[in-house]
């Protein structure tokens, strides 16, 4: 399956997004809503959740910085469904949220 293939929530803010993980949508896609740390981290805790079916999230220029970064890294190791994660244009990350997330994936195999 590819990215075109699922069913695409765009958010028009943070609480509309959030909504659409709630209720299992397939994608959710946030698009220069700056979230910011605290809001990638309702995010995750909505992905910690055992009923969360979401398979994309994008989470483009959100004003995530690496503390928001690695808490989600953490949440995705517990989470069984996310099979596509778009974190572009978040420029304030640095190479301690990539190995954080390196080590997401290294705990998924």
């Amino acid at each position: 399956m590819s990215v075109q293939d699922y069913t695409w929530n765009h958010a028009t803010d943070l609480e509309n997004g959030l909504e659409y993980l709630e209720n299992n949508a397939d994608a959710v896609t946030f698009r220069d809503i700056k979230i910011k740390s605290s809001g990638v981290r309702k995010v995750g805790d909505i992905l910690l959740k055992e009923n969360c079916r979401c398979r994309a999230l994008v989470l483009q220029n959100v004003g995530m910085n690496d503390k928001g970064a690695q808490y989600l890294a953490q949440c995705l190791t517990k989470n069984s469904s996310l099979q596509y994660l778009s974190l572009e244009r978040n420029n304030q990350l640095t190479d301690d949220a990539i190995i954080a997330f390196v080590n997401c994936l290294e705990e998924h195999n």
